[in-house]
């Protein structure tokens, strides 16, 4: 496995407390953050370069994976297992908004690292209609998103009302399933 970049801005935060892992797969080594790590899979010192582990890791896995992911800040990473949750849901389904939903809130995040206040707006406005697709309170995989999507608005707001833009792990909205 590569080695991590020296920039502690690309280690993977600890994950809250409060906040169970959710799969049991690995987290990477640092996370992707443009012109601070290498990039995870085109870049031969990245993270991922390489490896086809992630094919065929859809579904519900996927979407765990994801959400520890996002957890730990590692937004581009959460994307990307995502994105496997995601292709194998049913096109034009409520899951599928649901899902890309996700996509959208992690890049939103993302963005706000890169300090690129007004990326963040536009990707608001493209979850916000795609939470509204799959029904505002949509459940899937034991998360029940709806008052979570209304403190992520919340934090959103907060962060980007300050200057410099910047995230804030203390008051952070992670993601909690229900282990049922």
């Amino acid at each position: 496995m590569p080695e991590a970049p020296s920039d502690p801005a690309t280690r993977p935060w600890p994950r809250p407390d409060r906040v169970p892992r959710y799969s049991d797969r690995p987290l990477p080594p640092y996370r992707f953050i443009p012109k601070l790590a290498p990039h995870p899979t085109a870049d031969p010192a990245g993270h991922s370069f390489g490896r086809k582990e992630d094919e065929g890791q859809g579904g519900e896995a996927a979407f765990r994976f994801g959400a520890d992911l996002y957890n730990c800040g590692c937004w581009w990473e959460a994307h990307e297992a995502w994105e496997g949750a995601w292709l194998g849901l049913e096109r034009g389904g409520a899951r599928r908004a649901l899902v890309q939903a996700l996509i959208q809130v992690a890049n939103a995040h993302l963005k706000l690292q890169l300090g690129r206040g007004k990326a963040v707006l536009r990707l608001r406005g493209k979850y916000s209609a795609l939470f509204v697709r799959a029904g505002d309170d949509s459940a899937l995989y034991g998360f029940d998103t709806g008052p979570w999507r209304r403190q992520v608005d919340a934090y959103l707001d907060a962060r980007l009302a300050i200057e410099p833009l910047a995230h804030d792990r203390a008051s952070y909205p992670p993601i909690v399933l229900d282990r049922g």
